[in-house]
């Protein structure tokens, strides 16, 4: 703890931007989306809340969740009980990586196919965005969308032309130090920034840690020691007429190391994992502001690479503390690349017959290729020998995405009445590389083209000053990806066996939402209604099947060793008939302050959401969230010299209905917990900040339903012993806290 005060105290040199923080999102058309289905965090949020992580970003959200894969940290956000490809993720508008979250290698851990992970200290603001619409995030919208903005040269300047930043933050959960460096200039002609972070930490705790054993009854989570550098890198040129020319340059690079003590193959071996997540990403931009009939034009070039390596490493021996005798290497690795042409037009208000229209128009093209490279090393004999093997298990494929949209915004009867509408076509086709493949029967695959016309409508009426009535119906879709598509594993006569559907057809969804709305000086209250259908949903459809036995010899006669066929796990994505989830979401604020006169800022908030949601065949949507009510009431001095909150969060139980998977109850159930968090800041003066908080302040256990219904169903890594001693595992953090020391130049 001394140790920890001690790194507070001498790294903390930060400095406070006194600015009013910008909600600007990037593209002119967003300012212009309703607000009826979306949340907007600006910095200011995300530091005062001290969010320091997807997980962070959600925890009093009720109805978004996070989920997760094991050693390999999170894979995407759950939203409208859908997860991880089908919640669009954004970052200035560049779609991140896919999943290869195949289900053959999931239970085994070789794979790092989750969706990579972003630097919360580079956002200059998320937008989540829930229901279908793919208008502003294409392929992937079908349960909503999160919008990452990253911060520019004038986050960092809070007077004068240079600004310098650093901020300090120890987080007890995983003992993770955390240090950001900020420096900025604004000059006449050139604006520019530099933005380092580097983190240093541990494994989640979970609530108690006990059973330190290894195996699948363990009841401590495996050891982990984490590091991650990720750089920031914006200039801009402001001195040619009319124009902004911007470049970016984006990094960011994390290790991790696990000791995989509740990996379990025969009782006899050892695993251990040295991940690797990597991330750069080149942004040329233009945006032209010709000050006659176009209000801006902006055209953007990006380039971006993502890296998910796994390598895990398998030992004979384990003796006080250490592995010895290596048996097998094996590193995996999945690169993604792509290349982002965007442009778009925002014209000049028009008036026309008392009605005002705002027109954009965008398009955008698009590369990405995902390619797969594997190196297998095997140690054998005495001494141990290394044979190695280069292989794939998925055939590199290419596509390309060509796109336009059109947006209009009309506002008429004294802007009472305010009408979105807006339409987007794709054309998308995957490429297929005829390269050989291990571990799989070498199907014929050919190509896919897909077509996508996605529409949207929402409306906002001004009934009186105080209510406000909304409705908006939005379409979105998902291409269906490389791996559902082309993924090939074992034989016709395999024990397991993954078969490809390259006759995939695309998801399609249709989100229904209704709201009212009440807002004066003392009150605010909104009820939002929703529903959502999906069709064509794609889900990966498990049976068993006989196959002919290759070993069966007919003179033998049938017996339980010789039958005439043996029983096969048959995998297979498929598009199922469709799937629906339905709510509500009732939000409420009260501001106590200006109810009793007072000059400090008391405001009391709630919020509820309630989803259900199911497939044709009667299957549960797991990625629906029990519902959840979060309760704030916060506190800011007259002065905002300093101010604290207190959150409840109330979770309901999973019920087993809710959760059925292939016909049969999901395993592992969440039941109900009412958690308390804690948050506080103080302003030592303009140019020192101090920021703390408590979270699970009365150290309940509870696991929450995205850690149970993320577990594989089968395999060696993050499995339940029978006795269920390893759910323990699995539980949330206890009693934490976070801490921040800023100073601001």
């Amino acid at each position: 703890m001394k140790k920890t005060l001690l790194y507070l105290v001498v790294t903390s040199i930060v400095f406070f931007n006194n600015k009013a923080i910008s909600e600007d999102v990037l593209y002119v058309i967003e300012k212009k989306e309703e607000k009826i289905n979306e949340k907007t965090l600006n910095s200011e949020q995300l530091e005062k809340n001290l969010i320091f992580s997807m997980e962070d970003i959600v925890r009093h959200l009720p109805g978004v969740g996070v989920s997760s894969e094991g050693r390999f940290g999170n894979n995407g956000y759950a939203i409208r009980g859908v997860d991880k490809d089908r919640v669009a993720i954004q970052v200035d508008d560049i779609p991140q990586a896919e999943t290869f979250d195949n289900t053959i290698y999931k239970g085994y851990g070789y794979f790092n196919g989750s969706m990579n992970d972003i630097e919360t200290e580079h956002l200059k603001s998320v937008i989540i965005s829930k229901g279908a619409d793919s208008i502003f995030s294409g392929s992937g919208a079908l349960g909503g969308a999160v919008k990452y903005v990253t911060k520019d040269p004038a986050d960092l300047i809070s007077e004068g032309n240079w600004g310098f930043v650093s901020r300090s933050v120890y987080t007890s959960k995983n003992n993770e130090k955390m240090q950001t460096i900020g420096i900025a200039t604004s000059q006449q002609d050139v604006e520019g920034m530099l933005l380092y972070v580097y983190r240093n930490g541990h494994e989640t705790n979970n609530y108690k840690h006990e059973n330190d054993i290894f195996g699948s009854a363990r009841g401590t989570p495996d050891p982990q020691e984490k590091t991650r550098h990720s750089l920031l890198s914006k200039i801009n040129l402001l001195g040619i007429q009319n124009h902004k020319i911007g470049a970016t340059f984006e990094y960011s690079e994390g290790k991790t190391y696990t000791d995989e003590k509740s990996w379990y193959l025969f009782s006899s071996y050892y695993r251990t994992g040295d991940d690797l997540s990597k991330r750069i990403r080149y942004t040329l931009s233009d945006t032209w502001t010709p000050e006659r009939y176009i209000d801006s034009m902006t055209t953007s070039f990006n380039w971006q690479k993502i890296e998910q390596k796994a390598f895990s490493s398998t030992f004979d021996e384990h003796y006080n503390g250490h592995y010895y005798d290596i048996f097998e290497e094996n590193s995996r690795n999945i690169i993604q690349y792509g290349r982002f042409i965007n442009n778009e037009i925002v014209l000049m208000p028009l008036s026309l017959f008392n009605t005002t229209h705002s027109l954009a128009l965008r398009t955008s093209y698009s590369t990405k290729t995902i390619n797969n490279k594997n190196i297998d090393t095997k140690y054998l004999g005495k001494p141990k020998v290394p044979y190695q093997s280069n292989y794939s298990i998925i055939r590199p494929v290419y596509t390309q995405d060509i796109s336009i949209a059109f947006v209009d915004e009309i506002k008429m009867f004294d802007d009472k009445l305010n009408v979105v509408l807006g339409s987007r076509y794709d054309n998308v086709s995957h490429h297929t590389d005829n390269a050989k493949l291990s571990l799989a029967k070498d199907s014929d695959l050919t190509d896919n083209h897909y077509q996508a016309l996605s529409l949207a409508l929402s409306t906002s009426y001004n009934i009186t000053p105080n209510y406000t009535f909304q409705y908006k119906i939005g379409q979105g879709f998902r291409i269906p990806t490389a791996q559902e598509l082309y993924f090939d594993y074992g034989g016709n006569d395999a024990r397991n066996r993954l078969e490809p559907n390259p006759n995939l057809k695309q998801e399609k969804g249709l989100s229904n939402e209704i709201s009212l709305s009440y807002n004066n000086d003392k009150l605010f209250n909104k009820v939002n209604v929703y529903y959502t259908k999906y069709n064509n949903f794609i889900d990966l459809k498990q049976s068993e099947k006989q196959v002919p036995n290759p070993w069966y010899d007919p003179n033998m006669g049938d017996s339980y060793w010789n039958k005439p066929t043996l029983p096969q796990n048959h995998l297979q994505y498929s598009n199922v008939a469709s799937a629906y989830v339905y709510g509500f979401e009732l939000t409420n604020e009260i501001r106590l302050s200006k109810i009793f006169g007072l000059d400090n800022t008391y405001i009391l908030r709630n919020t509820f959401n309630y989803t259900r949601g199911k497939d044709a065949s009667g299957d549960s949507l797991l990625s629906v969230q029990p519902f959840k009510w979060v309760s704030s009431l916060s506190y800011d001095n007259a002065d905002k010299k300093y101010g604290a909150g207190i959150f409840m969060t109330y979770s309901a139980r999973k019920e087993g209905n809710q959760a059925i998977r292939n016909g049969r109850e999901w395993p592992y159930l969440s039941d109900s917990y009412t958690i308390f968090d804690t948050t506080a800041y103080y302003n030592v003066n303009k140019n020192i900040v101090l920021r703390a908080g408590v979270f699970n302040l009365f150290n309940r256990k509870y696991s929450t339903w995205d850690a149970l219904r993320s577990l594989p169903e089968f395999g060696t890594t993050n499995q339940i012993d029978r006795d269920r001693l390893g759910l323990q595992r699995f539980t949330a953090p206890g009693r934490n806290f976070s801490m921040d020391i800023s100073l601001y130049f």
